[in-house]
């Protein structure tokens, strides 16, 4: 029923301009009978809404009807009047996107079980040959030089005895005598006067001494390298006051073959000293001076 008042008011409100509109007017009436007798079939699509009509409508209009520019306009709002008054309102906006469905991902399943082992080791392989050997042995290297002798190279024993030696005193850079001989290596040391000893090589040689004197006094190593002989500080050696003795015991390094070597009251000193006859007893009393080469 709807449809036939909006086909009415269609005829009613468009004034055709010739006979030939008819038939315009017939064609929409037929397609808004096809949609009205429509028996929900589904043969061509469901029945159409209010608003839907509306824009099929307002489609014919345009294209099938000819109508004045000044009517046009008058025709839509006379359609869209029947439609809000017949409780169906016109085609609103489109509603908003829907939110999205469940995206993510189910659980991890559970870790299958560990499949087969491999098969049993293999056999151990053979032996490999044994390779070639290393080369032939090299000569033999040159004889290095004969070192040094170990152990003491040389020695030799000088003494005197009181009373009878060093019956005069000792003057002040003046010797003492060591005028007898013990024993001794044979070479290397030897006497030369009844105070003075050869050292033949050169070389480091241990140096002891002792002599009982009556007076407070000092002893001093002399060392004679063709120059003279020289007083050597690092082995005085002394007493203050009392009967004991003077003991030297030092190392004397030469620098040329033949070096003389001395014991000698030093030229520093004032006093004269007396060699002790039979300190503390009877017997003679020694004095002795043992040199020993070392290196």
């Amino acid at each position: 029923m709807f449809l036939r008042i909006l086909t009415l008011a269609l005829i009613l409100i468009i004034p055709l301009s010739a006979a030939q509109e008819s038939t315009k007017v017939a064609n929409v009436a037929q397609r808004i009978n096809d949609v009205e007798s429509c028996n929900k079939c589904n043969g061509c699509r469901q029945q159409l809404s209010a608003a839907e009509l509306l824009q099929i409508i307002q489609g014919v209009l345009n294209n099938d009807i000819l109508l004045l520019p000044q009517l046009q306009s008058q025709l839509v709002a006379q359609l869209q009047t029947i439609v809000t008054n017949g409780g169906i309102g016109i085609v609103g906006p489109r509603g908003p996107t829907g939110p999205l469905g469940p995206c993510c991902p189910g659980p991890t399943g559970a870790t299958g079980a560990t499949g087969p082992s491999g098969g049993p080791p293999g056999p151990t392989g053979p032996t490999g040959a044994t390779g070639p050997s290393g080369g032939a042995t090299g000569a033999t290297g040159a004889t290095g030089a004969t070192g040094s002798a170990g152990g003491i190279a040389a020695f030799a024993d000088f003494y005197a005895l009181m009373p009878g030696d060093n019956s005069a005193t000792v003057g002040v850079g003046h010797d003492v005598d060591f005028p007898q001989d013990g024993p001794n290596s044979g070479s290397g040391i030897n006497r030369l006067t009844a105070n003075s000893f050869n050292l033949a090589a050169i070389g480091t040689y241990q140096v002891l001494f002792q002599v009982s004197v009556s007076e407070a006094g000092q002893l001093v190593l002399t060392l004679d390298s063709g120059g003279g002989a020289l007083e050597q500080g690092y082995t005085v050696v002394g007493r203050a006051t009392g009967t004991s003795q003077i003991v030297e015991m030092c190392l004397v390094t030469t620098s040329v073959i033949n070096t003389v070597l001395t014991v000698r009251n030093p030229l520093l000193n004032t006093t004269a000293l007396t060699i002790t006859p039979v300190a503390g007893g009877n017997d003679p009393v020694s004095a002795h001076l043992v040199i020993t080469r070392i290196q």
